[in-house]
């Protein structure tokens, strides 16, 4: 019996591990596919899967960017390669953008998670509103 138990038990932690990481993939192919088609949208599905595997939520947030980085990476050479990317209008952003975004990194540390939360829910909605009247 306590044999039957254990392997019942161990298949079943199988199952679930399975389960987990098969969300894993599937959560980070949906991100990727949404970073390809829409340049961005990604970590908004990454962030919540973060979230199911125990990390804190500015862990979360944070390696979420480091992981759409890495999406964006590969997004921008299948851009580049069919012709989608325009250099000269690109270049004006990088300078304040790379500052705003060193900015963002050192506020993270002193936002409180429940506004950090309400920010990231207002972004969306504000895109989401943006998306729909257009």
């Amino acid at each position: 019996m306590l044999h039957f138990l254990l392997i019942n038990k161990i298949k079943i932690f199988e199952v679930l591990y399975l389960n987990h990481k098969l969300k894993l993939r599937l959560g980070s192919f949906l991100a990727g596919v949404c970073n390809g088609v829409f340049g961005a949208g990604g970590g908004i599905l990454i962030i919540p899967i973060l979230e199911s595997i125990k990390l804190k939520n500015k862990t979360a947030h944070a390696t979420s960017v480091a992981v759409m980085a890495t999406f964006s990476l590969f997004s921008f050479i299948g851009y580049y390669l069919n012709g989608y990317f325009n250099f000269q209008k690109s270049i004006w952003f990088l300078p304040s953008g790379i500052v705003g975004a060193i900015v963002g990194a050192f506020i993270l540390k002193k936002i409180k998670i429940k506004t950090l939360k309400q920010i990231f829910g207002i972004l969306i909605l504000l895109s989401s509103i943006r998306l729909l009247l257009k």
